[in-house]
């Protein structure tokens, strides 16, 4: 067999792959628009769905989750310092004035929210 018989051999096998595979270009394509439109319908859901409620009003973001989360722990901290103030000063109401006062440090709500206190209880402005 020589080289010019041999590469139309393995052409014609070639080519004859090529005929039946004809069809994955439009399977590929509806399988890329499927997968495009499920990612599509998962984004919408996660900005949409939530219904605002950002800092801003718009959609709910994870740095958003965090503050809140961070501003939940500050306010289980300040209750426990109310706590302990509360020992030594058992007469007094509360303030984040009088912790402050008594050597507490009060931190700040992450988004600009201001802390009251009502009885051992701890409230943010900003988040429920």
């Amino acid at each position: 067999m020589d080289y010019i018989s041999w590469w139309r051999a393995v052409e014609e096998v070639a080519m004859k792959r090529l005929r039946s595979q004809h069809g994955l270009g439009a399977i590929g394509t509806l399988v890329s628009v499927l997968i495009l439109g499920l990612l599509i319908y998962t984004y919408a859901t996660n900005q949409i769905g939530t219904g605002g409620g950002g800092a801003a009003g718009g959609p709910v973001t994870s740095i958003d989750k965090g503050r809140a989360a961070a501003c939940l722990s500050q306010r289980r901290t300040i209750e426990r310092d109310v706590a302990a103030w509360s020992v030594e000063h058992d007469t007094e109401t509360a303030s984040v004035a009088a912790l402050e006062a008594a050597g507490f440090s009060v931190p700040g709500c992450p988004e600009g929210g201001r802390y009251s206190i009502s009885g051992q209880r701890v409230s943010c402005s900003t988040h429920p």
